[in-house]
C-alpha cells in the first residue's frame, strides 16, 4: 500500500514479520493464503485463509508469517463512525 491508499494487496513471505504499527483509522484485514499470526495488544491470534481481523483506532499489532510459504491478505482502512471522508 502506498501513502494515502485506502485499501491494498500485501504478501509477506516466509518468516516475515511486519513491525508493529497502530493507526488513526480502524484496519481490517483479510487473509487470502497462507497461515500466520497475528499480534494484537500483546496477544497472539493464529490466522489462515479466510480468517478477517478488525482494529480499533490506534490498536497496536503486528502480522507475522512464520512459513512455509507466503501470507497474502487485503488491507481496508475504515472510517471511524462519525467521519464522512478521509482528511
Amino acid at each position: 500500500m502506498g501513502k494515502g491508499d485506502r485499501t491494498g494487496h500485501r504478501r509477506q513471505e516466509d518468516h516475515g514479520a511486519r513491525r508493529q504499527q497502530f493507526h488513526a483509522h480502524g484496519p481490517l484485514f483479510y487473509i487470502l493464503e497462507g497461515r500466520g499470526q497475528i499480534i494484537a495488544e500483546g496477544t497472539t491470534y493464529d490466522i489462515g485463509a479466510g480468517s478477517v481481523a478488525r482494529f480499533l483506532k490506534g490498536e497496536t499489532h503486528t502480522v507475522v508469517n512464520p512459513g512455509p510459504g507466503p501470507l497474502t491478505l487485503i488491507e481496508v482502512r475504515v472510517l471511524p463512525r462519525d467521519q464522512a471522508v478521509w482528511e
